[in-house]
């Protein structure tokens, strides 16, 4: 009797339910299949968006200009990126991603070579081929060390590669380094083994950990960008109260050893906010971009904080947003 009732009271719900309802549109985002995901993943795999009433509809890319782009072409509505993705999209100044908050920052680009052919120091890949991706904080990360250094991307000989294919082209011997992030860097390292040598440079370059938003949808949707938000929050407590969790969470996503990343957990920076650091960053990036990218010679360093959306930060949380 219990379950016809049940039955009856849910055909009921279903009869008599407004004509052409729709479910609440989700939030589609975008995210790297790296540590950079760390505060978003954590705050869907703890349910914190789902207890803020938010359904966010999670895809993994290898990188995050494939989810920026994913938000240009409107097959997204929001992405995980870094600093680096963003400065070169900031060049055209049509494009409709806003920074809505930071989720940290980390130094964990790597340099990752071959000892037999002479890489033993950071210094030795002058005239050596290095892989890295264009317009990413791969570039950045050996444009920096490259100054660093003393050197210039004419003292190199550069290899564009996609993050998967870099691992077996080091191991190939088609080049003798690359530039990339984690788990594309443990990978190379564990093919290689007593030959492989890593260098993480934390004095060159430490990048920011970005979510942005379509500013359409975010103007449709203002209360699903504070739910996020609010979600964020609570993940970075979780994240930061629960290392041992979020490392084992975070390995199998990545299917990096846990050891890796807690020989580095010190270096990341897990705290959502928004502030001048930011700005500071993408015009140190643009920099490098105007001076060594032929596509962007003479042009002028962009106005980066049209592409910040404050106010939906400060109206959850005012003491996280210290821009001006």
């Amino acid at each position: 009797m219990r379950k016809l009732f049940v039955c009856l009271l849910l055909w009921g719900g279903l009869l008599f339910a407004p004509v052409g309802a729709k479910a609440a549109e989700p939030l589609r985002l975008g995210l790297p299949r790296s540590m950079d995901a760390t505060v978003v993943y954590m705050a869907e795999h703890e349910g914190y968006f789902r207890d803020e009433g938010v359904d966010v509809r999670i895809t993994f890319n290898a990188h995050s200009r494939i989810s920026n782009d994913a938000v240009i072409a409107g097959h997204a509505d929001a992405s995980g990126t870094t600093d680096g993705p963003l400065t070169y999209l900031s060049f055209n100044a049509d494009h409709p991603l806003r920074v809505v908050a930071q989720t940290g920052s980390a130094p964990e680009t790597t340099l990752v070579a071959r000892k037999d052919e002479g890489i033993t120091t950071e210094a030795d890949i002058r005239g050596k081929r290095i892989g890295y991706l264009p317009g990413t904080g791969s570039y950045l990360f050996l444009e920096r060390l490259l100054e660093k250094l003393g050197l210039q991307m004419g003292d190199i000989q550069p290899v564009v590669l996609q993050p998967s294919a870099m691992p077996l082209t080091l191991q190939g011997k088609s080049i003798d380094a690359f530039v990339m992030w984690e788990p594309w860097a443990d990978q190379a390292a564990k093919a290689l083994g007593d030959n492989a040598v890593q260098f993480r440079c934390p004095d060159a370059h430490v990048y920011k950990v970005l979510l942005v938003v379509a500013d359409g949808f975010a103007k449709k949707h203002p209360d699903k960008i504070a739910a996020v938000l609010r979600a964020l929050l609570k993940a970075e407590v979780w994240v930061k109260d629960h290392p041992d969790e979020t490392i084992r969470v975070m390995s199998q996503l990545l299917s990096l050893d846990e050891a890796v990343i807690r020989k580095h957990w010190k270096d990341y920076d897990f705290t959502v906010g928004l502030d001048d650091s930011i700005l500071t960053t993408m015009r140190e990036d643009a920099r490098y971009v105007i001076r060594d990218d032929p596509n962007f010679a003479g042009k002028a360093i962009p106005d980066f904080s049209r592409y910040i959306e404050p106010k939906f930060l400060r109206e959850v949380a005012p003491e996280r947003v210290t821009l001006p």
